[in-house]
């Protein structure tokens, strides 16, 4: 089965035939997004006690029901329709509705049938589970819907953003809150227990703007939230989930500029806000949640975006803290010490002032703890281990006893290094699950959770274990093992493989100078050369039966010039086949007694330019006949 975009059904047979449509005005109204196909269940098998199929069921009632299916359909018009199918004959089909379901004014995204529910989530993230009687073929809906989960939404822009995220640090307290681009903030429950690992209800609070970062502060359960338009709310939480939480508003500060970092100092009585233009602002408290700014412009501080804070831990020097602050682009570390006199709150240029500093969470990515992520400093080894670009948001875990840290990298991996991470060869451990970037993580109080949000609505929660031995060893240390370069040598010759099978012929090659430099340093670097060798007959294999396949689909379209303007798609494959005959080319010069299996690759070049010839030639002959027929 499948579902058009103007709201019908197809279904076709095992050859790719279609023989049967349900019509859209039976259907819906709009674009289907999902379809979700069971086989029915026999009721017979489902009548005895204790779920167990009658004595004298020899299969019987299994075999009639294998050509029944129920399907589960939802759509842009805010319904999901179970429907049953009936397979008579090879291309006959007969259909049913059962019934359908609005669960809310918004379009489904995706639907699912389990053994005796089926579950609906919708565009504004939501997710609802409704009960079906499973006694008949003809399933029912038992009771109401259960909201499973309900977030942030869409929200005016239409960005699908969840921009930020902070975890409450007191002890047994395992809430969390994000802000999104529908311009809410949403506490959260992260246990499972209690109805938990969802949205508290009633604790959605509604703000003026989008914000874009927020932070919870260690003392009166307030959470400081700086908003694009520049303004800063201080919310109060009170109580400790689902049942007996509360969020309240105790105060709005003014500003302007569209604010990128904000943090509580460890006792709460002052406040840095930074902005996009690099300004940072910085309040003292004189009550709970009345923050007054030190000076009224603030401190001209960055070149770039002020991304990212973090104060010194109290150390009992009076009125006197000390924070840093980062910028990304370019990449930035500055010292502040800070005093609710705007005479004693400077800039510190003189690193004895600050170097009995024990910085209070270590969430600054240019600092010495991460100056191995830092990309001024080098992108390190190509390869999943590493982040290719620079990282959107790091942090370390509350407990001192955890020597990791985590950062949320623009792929969408979170990635884990061993902490302190001082060169840019150190390598880490990757765990995928947003497909778009992260734009905030947060840990737990016990720091065995980690939530992660960014594009697409997606809050994520991970539980965090580090079995010993899990991290790939600091590549660029002198004390690297020659087990642990094995290891790396082995994951780049992996990712060649795969990059060479997906055609991705350019990172390949940049995979391949890394592999040849570190079988250089490896002490067993011949016996790796000797693997890359064999490995490198096999690719040579593909490389051939790629570039036959594109040079022949190349000629197929200059044959019947099936191309445009440009030349396209014949450019396209023969970009392709040249950067293949590159990577090989490549190969040949690093293994000379390889050369003889590369002639055949190599061939592919004159004729990618004898094409690229005729393609000229065909678009000198199509420029003119256009301009022939515009006139006409």
């Amino acid at each position: 089965m499948t579902g058009t975009q103007e709201g019908s059904i197809y279904v076709w047979n095992e050859g790719g035939l279609l023989i049967h449509i349900v019509p859209k005005s039976k259907a819906h109204s709009g674009e289907i997004f999902d379809i979700c196909v069971r086989t029915a269940v026999s009721p017979a098998r489902n009548a005895t006690a204790g779920g167990q199929p009658p004595e004298d069921d020899d299969g019987a009632h299994e075999r009639a029901q294998a050509n029944v299916f129920h399907v589960l359909s939802g759509g842009a018009d805010g319904k999901a329709i179970m429907w049953r199918f009936e397979k008579k004959g090879k291309e006959q089909v007969v259909v049913s509705k059962l019934y359908h379901v609005e669960p809310s004014n918004c379009c489904i995204r995706s639907v699912f049938i389990m053994h005796s529910q089926f579950a609906v989530g919708t565009a504004h993230n939501q997710l609802y589970v409704y009960p079906i009687d499973t006694a008949s073929d003809s399933l029912q809906v038992e009771g109401d819907k259960r909201d499973v989960v309900t977030g942030h939404s869409e929200g005016k822009h239409k960005e699908g953003r969840v921009n930020c995220v902070c975890c409450c640090p007191d002890k047994d307290k395992y809430l969390f809150a994000t802000g999104g681009s529908d311009d809410t903030v949403v506490l959260w429950d992260m246990r499972q227990e209690q109805d938990g690992r969802k949205a508290i209800p009633g604790c959605t609070t509604s703000m003026v703007s989008t914000p874009m970062a927020m932070d919870w502060s260690d003392v009166d359960g307030l959470v400081a939230v700086i908003l694009k338009s520049g303004s800063i709310v201080i919310l109060q939480v009170q109580g400790d989930g689902v049942q007996n939480a509360t969020v309240k508003k105790l105060n709005t500060i003014p500003g302007k500029g569209c604010g990128s970092a904000i943090r509580f100092s460890p006792d709460a009585k002052f406040l840095a806000a930074g902005r996009r233009s690099g300004r940072l602002d910085l309040f003292a408290s004189s009550s709970p949640g009345d923050f007054k700014p030190i000076k009224e412009k603030g401190f001209s501080a960055h070149p770039g975006p002020c991304c990212a804070l973090d104060w010194a831990s109290l150390t009992g020097t009076g009125d006197l803290c000390y924070l840093r602050s980062n910028s990304y682009e370019p990449e930035d570390l500055l010292f502040w010490q800070v005093s609710s006199s705007a005479q004693s709150t400077k800039q510190v240029r003189r690193l004895q002032e600050i170097e009995h500093c024990e910085w209070h969470k270590e969430q600054c990515r240019v600092s010495w703890q991460a100056q191995g992520l830092i990309r001024g400093q080098g992108q390190g080894p190509a390869s999943d281990l590493r982040p290719g670009g620079h990282v959107p948001c790091l942090v370390s875990p509350p407990s001192s006893e955890k020597e990791h840290l985590a950062c949320g990298c623009e792929d969408g991996a979170v990635r884990l290094f061993l902490k302190p991470c001082l060169s840019i060869r150190a390598l880490g451990r990757a765990y995928f699950g947003h497909s778009a970037p992260i734009h905030g993580l947060a840990y737990s109080c016990d720091s065995r959770g980690l939530i992660t949000c960014g594009d697409r609505l997606v809050i994520l929660q991970w539980e965090v274990t580090i079995p010993k031995g899990a991290f790939a060893a600091d590549t660029g240390g002198e004390g690297t093992s020659e087990e642990d370069k094995d290891s790396v040598l082995q994951t780049l010759f992996q990712t060649l493989h795969s990059k060479v099978r997906a055609h991705d012929f350019a990172e390949a090659l940049d995979c391949l100078d890394d592999a040849w430099e570190q079988i250089n340093e490896s002490i067993v670097g011949e016996s790796w050369k000797n693997k890359l060798m064999r490995e490198t007959k096999q690719m040579v294999e593909q490389a051939l039966i790629r570039g036959t396949h594109l040079k022949k689909d190349a000629a197929s379209y200059l044959e019947q010039r099936d191309i445009d303007r440009q030349g396209w798609p014949v450019t396209r494959k023969l970009d392709e086949m040249r950067s293949l005959v590159k990577l090989f080319e490549s190969f040949g010069k690093l293994f000379p007694e390889l050369q003889p299996d590369m002639e055949q690759i190599k061939c592919l070049e004159p004729e990618a330019d004898a094409m690229d010839a005729q393609i000229q030639e065909y678009t000198g002959q199509v420029g003119p006949l256009l301009i022939a027929l515009t006139l006409l």
